[in-house]
C-alpha cells in the first residue's frame, strides 16, 4: 500500500502524481499489450478506453492523503504551475 500525504495544495496540471485507475487488476498479458500502447506513438484515450482503465491526477488540497495499491501502474507528470509542491509518501509491505 501507499500512501501520499500533499504537504502543499497540488492543483490540476501541477506535478501530481498520474495513477491508471484499475491497473492492478488487469491479467498479465492485457498489462503488457497496455504497457506497449502507452509507450507508442499514437491515440492514448483509445488505449485506455479498450483496456477499461482511465488517468487519475492526484491533485488536492494540503492534508489530503491518497491510498492507493503499489502494483498501480503510475508516474510523476511535469509541473506545468508555477507553484512549488511537496508530498509525503509512506510505503506500507506486508512480511511473513
Amino acid at each position: 500500500m501507499r500512501q501520499a500525504h500533499l504537504i502543499d495544495d497540488v492543483v490540476p496540471q501541477g506535478g501530481a502524481t498520474l495513477a491508471l485507475a484499475r491497473s492492478h487488476r488487469m491479467p498479465g498479458e492485457a498489462l503488457r499489450t497496455l504497457r506497449v500502447a502507452l509507450k507508442s506513438p499514437g491515440d492514448v484515450q483509445a488505449a485506455l478506453r479498450v483496456s477499461d482503465t482511465e488517468i487519475v491526477e492526484m491533485s488536492g488540497k494540503a492534508g489530503d492523503v491518497f491510498l492507493m495499491d503499489m502494483r498501480v501502474l503510475h508516474t510523476p507528470s511535469i509541473n506545468a504551475s508555477k507553484n512549488l509542491r511537496m508530498m509525503a509518501t509512506t510505503r506500507f509491505l506486508l512480511r511473513g
